[in-house]
């Protein structure tokens, strides 16, 4: 496989689907507690990274 490297507006776009599809997966874990029950360590890894007031304010 060829690596090609990215434009930096291919880079720009990357980063921002990354950053839509990580406010998806917070959100969809902070609307029902009982995901968090059982979610990954990594998922809960995001939400201790977290300042306590926005972890407040999105709950």
């Amino acid at each position: 496989m060829v690596r090609t490297e990215l434009t930096p507006e291919e880079n720009l776009r990357l980063l921002q689907e990354i950053e839509a599809n990580r406010a998806f997966i917070l959100l969809a874990y902070q609307s029902n507690p009982e995901l968090m029950k059982v979610a990954d360590p990594q998922i809960t890894r995001l939400f201790d990274a977290l300042p306590d007031d926005l972890v407040s304010r999105q709950t």
